[in-house]
């Protein structure tokens, strides 16, 4: 699976991966918001079904499952910034930071402001790791797939991971 290209000027201004559209990216955004939308509508139907016997409880869940859904949706494409002083030690200390968490990434850097991680099977689940450098801060971003597209349901888990590795790197700064 080809990754989209990422529109780095946009993504920095709005600190969220934006990606130059192409009919690829159309495809698995659509499928992408279809997937987390069915979630949302198939748990409210069942919330809304009069043959359920412990109500309370499964209104809860469903509640808290359309809760993490919609977070999910959200914070997929959120970066996370992390602050520097240098390029060449912000760029160290990142990967260092990154090392803590993943010990089996291979970076291909783009160009001089990007670096992506992958970790892709056509059929199975993956991520992508997301670097964005500017002068002095880096923008983080991991990505999960599944079955060669966007995943709905890793975007706060991942989200959370970016903000664990931006505090290991404030920590060795």
């Amino acid at each position: 699976m080809a990754l989209p290209s990422i529109d780095i000027d946009k993504s920095i201004q709005k600190e969220m991966l934006s990606y130059k559209i192409d009919k690829s990216l159309i495809f698995n955004q659509t499928g992408y918001y279809a997937v987390g939308i069915f979630f949302i509508v198939m748990i409210t139907c069942i919330l809304f079904n009069n043959k359920i016997h412990n109500r309370s409880f499964i209104t809860f869940i469903g509640i808290l499952l359309i809760i993490w859904m919609v977070i999910n949706l959200i914070l997929t494409n959120v970066m996370v910034k992390m602050n520097n002083s240098g390029r060449l030690l912000s760029r160290e200390k990142v990967f260092v930071s990154l090392n803590k968490f993943y010990t089996t990434i291979n970076f291909s850097k783009n160009d001089q402001s990007i670096v992506r991680s992958t970790n892709l099977d056509r059929w199975s689940t993956g991520r992508v790791l997301s670097i964005i450098f500017t002068d002095d801060q880096a923008y983080l971003n991991i990505t999960s797939f599944g079955r060669g597209m966007f995943s709905p349901f890793n975007g706060l888990s991942n989200y959370l991971k970016c903000k664990r590795i931006a505090y290991l790197y404030n920590s060795l700064h």
